[in-house]
């Protein structure tokens, strides 16, 4: 027939009582379901939440982060919201490309249009 529990036990490295379990389910159903996982804190925002921040970030893309909290009700950190929305919903939250203010003077602009690159001297 088949192995004894104590065989089975140190096979698979499992206790007595999940293999005399496994028994009784299986006299129960006549089948062998492998059980389900379930490992870590439950998720704070669910597919519902994911729902209305995608509809929300397509509607208003510059949206902070913290607007979106405040806006929706979140239950979670700025932090939080950043990683579920890189993990779940393949997105990132862009950030302003920093220049110097410099930039934005007429004298600058002008130079840069003469083609010089900078009008300044080391002394």
């Amino acid at each position: 027939m088949g192995k004894k529990v104590k065989e089975i036990c140190k096979l698979y490295f499992v206790k007595k009582s999940a293999v005399y379990e496994i028994y009784k389910k299986y006299d129960e159903n006549q089948e062998i379901e492998e059980p389900k996982k379930a490992t870590g804190r439950p998720a704070k925002i669910d597919a519902a939440g994911l729902t209305k921040i995608r509809k929300r970030l397509i509607e208003k893309n510059d949206i902070t982060l913290q607007e979106l909290i405040d806006e929706l009700s979140l239950p979670v950190c700025i932090s939080g919201l950043s990683r579920t929305l890189r993990s779940k919903l393949d997105s990132h939250y862009k950030k302003k490309t920093l220049y110097p203010k410099e930039q934005e003077r007429e004298d600058v602009k002008k130079n840069v249009r003469n083609g010089a690159k900078n009008n300044l001297k080391w002394t």
